[in-house]
């Protein structure tokens, strides 16, 4: 390359695209016979590009923060949707009570014998107009992917006879995460 042929770029390159800069800049320096211009170069574009370094940094740095912070991420109104269409007919979820593990915390066990590992507790009311079959409302609840176990505290017979109300605790495992926010690399392992 001659130096009457160079023309300086009018687009930013990226951060990879540094070094090559700086061995062009080193060809074209030493045909004039001027290596010491060459390091200057180097250092002068090298400086020109910090910003956009530094902003491939951010972008990174976000990332990763997104990552973390979302890690615990439940996508509750779609879960919500598929607990009430486990229920029989006629069943309505009146109240949700959740209480759910936060970024970098572990979600604290019981050391109740028989319930499994969870990352979030759900303590929900549910109304039916006859006398539930709880077992089979058990048995619904199995279907979806992050059940654990779930256990019914009570069934009790509105005051004005028209409804019965069950509580149930139900434990909801890792597959509850949404996702959403994890990186690429952590979705390719």
């Amino acid at each position: 390359m001659a130096w009457s042929s160079f023309t300086p770029s009018t687009t930013t390159p990226d951060s990879a695209a540094i070094p090559l800069i700086c061995e062009i800049s080193a060809e074209l320096f030493a045909e004039v016979g001027t290596e010491s211009v060459s390091d200057v170069s180097c250092v002068w574009r090298a400086g020109r590009l910090s910003d956009l370094v530094n902003t491939e940094r951010q972008i990174s740095l976000t990332q990763a923060a997104q990552a973390v912070g979302g890690s615990t991420d439940v996508d509750w109104r779609g879960f919500l949707t598929q607990l009430q269409d486990t229920l029989p007919a006629g069943v309505v979820i009146t109240t949700v009570n959740i209480d759910s593990a936060a970024p970098g915390m572990a979600y604290e066990q019981s050391s109740t014998p028989l319930e499994g590992a969870r990352v979030a507790t759900l303590n929900f009311t549910a109304t039916s107009p006859s006398l539930p079959d709880v077992p089979t409302w058990l048995d619904g609840l199995r279907t979806l992917d992050a059940f654990v176990d779930a256990t019914p505290n009570s069934v009790q017979l509105d005051a004005d006879n028209s409804a019965y109300r069950v509580d149930i605790t139900m434990h909801v495992s890792s597959k509850i995460y949404s996702g959403r926010y994890a990186s690429k690399e952590t979705d390719a392992q």
